[in-house]
């Protein structure tokens, strides 16, 4: 076999082609990681550039709210008629008074809708060993709303859903239910009196969600903060924040203001989103489909709200205090956003693994766990009152069959805690969706409806007065049938 040899010439022209390659791929290589170090990471970014970088994905933590809702069985509940079947029992009880006694109880519930039609019959009754304490029914028919309880009334009562807030605020019905009173109490959200004019329906989902359009667009405010001073901008590396148990260990960006610099900066960003109407009309959307009263709605009357805050604010700066926003990463991921606001701050985590997400949403001492987490949904909701008495409410839910099937149902576990009292318990519920649900009584079947809007403040009030006298007495005597003793619901 005959040996070829290559020409000097030929041997130069290989190695010259050789180091073409191997430079063109240092360069590809190079310029890769470089490329990825700017568009993935803080590399090359000022401390304002990756603040501004991780605030912006804070709002991710809201995808969570959509990723536990089932969307196949939401979609079924609009299209389809169906039967609902439901059971409550208390497993177990701590520190609670006639525990033994509560331990017997069970509410059973069956309800029957149709939501095309808006109409809807909910029966819950009460047991105890078997024995029928209480039992209420709920009539939903169009836009009125109402109850039944033969030991109360003889006749519904009912409301029509329109000016709910103001109805509520007028006739003082905000003392019901300690624990969502606590919840809210101290953000300066008032439910009943300025938000609220119907009673809510709406996807949480639809309320949330934003094309790529918008966000593009949205980005613009987020830029004005470009405009804030170096300085007002701090980076910590070796940051270390502690989310549901477990430490992180991560880099947190702040951006801190002073009270004259918190208040030209809200000044500015109201400036522009006044004078912006797609920015306006994106917002009254999105507050009309929570059935918002027209204050907020309206886009010139919310115009002049934004504009007198932020006036307001200018001229006493010190009333709302100092503006900080911290944003903290890890791998690349914000993971917590907390925004300070004088005595005020809202806390946002966002975790996000292959099997599970979770957010958690807290504003002063309240808070909103969301978790996603093999299979099962977790909420719990914490508060602390002005006594430093801890109370919460953790709901662990699971899916069993499927809408396709006919044969869904979700199995819950409830923790209750308020200090040292405890409750456990389980509610269990199935659906069965078709036509054959049976007859939907309306308000026009029922024998005697009484309709509170139909009557004029004065009348409305005494009437709600005396119901909430006979409720507490009904209350505290079914109580005391059982052997419980029990404070009265409302308080004057």
């Amino acid at each position: 076999m005959a040996i070829k040899y290559l020409s000097a010439e030929k041997k130069a022209k290989q190695k010259r082609n050789r180091i073409i390659i191997t430079v063109v791929t240092t360069v590809l290589v190079i310029t890769a990681i470089v490329l990825y170090l700017i568009f993935n990471t803080d590399f090359f970014r000022t401390k304002r550039g990756a603040f501004i970088r991780h605030l912006q994905t804070t709002s991710n933590a809201f995808d969570v709210i959509a990723a536990v809702q089932d969307k196949s069985v939401s979609e079924a509940m609009k299209n389809k008629k169906y039967y609902l079947k439901g059971s409550m029992k208390i497993n177990s009880s701590a520190n609670v008074a006639d525990s033994n006694i509560l331990d017997k109880i069970r509410l059973n519930l069956i309800s029957k809708n149709d939501y095309k039609n808006e109409k809807s019959n909910t029966d819950i009754s009460i047991t105890s060993d078997n024995n029928e304490i209480s039992k209420i029914s709920l009539i939903q028919d169009s836009d009125y709303y109402g109850f039944f309880n033969s030991d109360i009334s003889g006749s519904y009562i009912s409301i029509k859903n329109e000016k709910v807030g103001q109805f509520l605020s007028d006739i003082d019905f905000s003392n019901a239910g300690v624990f969502v009173s606590d919840l809210i109490k101290g953000t300066k959200f008032d439910l009943t009196s300025n938000l609220a004019s119907s009673i809510v329906d709406f996807d949480t989902k639809d309320v949330l969600e934003e094309s790529k359009l918008q966000k593009k667009y949205f980005q613009k405010y987020f830029k004005m903060l470009k405009d804030v001073s170096d300085i007002a901008y701090t980076k910590k590396s070796d940051d270390k924040v502690m989310i549901d148990g477990v430490n992180h260990n991560v880099t947190t960006y702040t951006l801190s203001l002073n009270e004259v610099e918190s208040a030209n900066l809200v000044k500015s960003i109201v400036d522009k989103i006044t004078q912006d109407s797609l920015t306006m009309d994106f917002i009254t959307t999105k507050l009309r489909m929570m059935n918002l009263s027209e204050e907020y709605t309206d886009i010139n009357s919310l115009n002049r709200k934004l504009k007198q805050f932020a006036t307001e604010y200018q001229l006493n700066p010190s009333r709302y205090g100092k503006l900080s926003i911290s944003v903290s990463e890890e791998k690349q991921n914000n993971i917590q956003t907390v925004i300070k606001f004088g005595n005020n701050s809202i806390l946002i985590n966002h975790i996000k693994s292959n099997n599970e997400e979770m957010a958690i949403f807290k504003i002063n001492n309240s808070s909103i766990k969301l978790k996603k987490e093999d299979g099962k949904i977790i909420t719990e909701l914490k508060t602390t009152t002005d006594e430093n008495i801890e109370r919460s409410i953790l709901i662990v839910k699971e899916k069993i069959g499927s809408v396709n099937d006919n044969n869904l149902q979700y199995n819950y576990n409830i923790k209750y805690v308020n200090g040292i009292k405890s409750l456990d318990l389980t509610y269990n519920e199935q659906y069965t969706f078709g036509d054959n649900v049976g007859e939907i009584q309306g308000f026009k079947d029922a024998n005697n409806v009484v309709i509170l809007n139909e009557f004029n403040k004065e009348q409305v009030k005494s009437f709600v007065d005396k119901l909430k006298l006979k409720i507490n007495e009904v209350y505290i005597s079914k109580g005391s049938s059982i052997g419980i003793s029990l404070d009265p619901i409302f308080t004057f």
